[in-house]
């Protein structure tokens, strides 16, 4: 076992590394949130798609593709679902405070990442993930 490696539950092993280089995606992503600038000059988001989509596949033996969609199903779509709801509703409240429309904001593209454009990247990785 390498050093920068601890045990997790029986055979799987957490490498350090990988949590080190998450920090540093999350400190830059939230930064340019919070600040408007980014913390590691911009790095943040790429590092934390490669991150999600490449420690999916990155196992010794790849899993049944079965049981791969259905767990990122239930780590990615069914949060994005959540979300997407909450939004919408957010958004039908507003429209019919407002005397407008109750879906006049919807757009066609939305499918692709839901009613609120920062909700991209958890289909980006769904889809990434299962293709990878």
């Amino acid at each position: 076992m390498r050093p920068e490696a601890t045990l997790r539950p029986p055979g799987r092993v957490r490498l350090e590394g990988w949590d080190r280089l998450r920090v540093i995606a999350a400190l830059d992503t939230v930064g340019s949130h919070v600040a408007g600038k980014h913390v590691f000059f911009g790095f943040g988001l790429p590092l934390f798609l490669m991150l999600a989509v490449a420690l999916g596949v990155s196992k010794g033996e790849p899993r049944p593709t079965g049981r791969f969609v259905r767990r990122r199903v239930d780590r990615l779509l069914v949060p994005w679902a959540f979300w997407s709801l909450l939004f919408v509703g957010e958004r039908a409240l507003y429209a019919q405070r407002h005397g407008q429309a109750a879906f006049g904001w919807a757009k066609p593209e939305m499918w692709l990442y839901g009613p609120r454009i920062h909700l991209w990247f958890l289909s980006l990785i769904l889809v990434g993930g299962v293709v990878a």
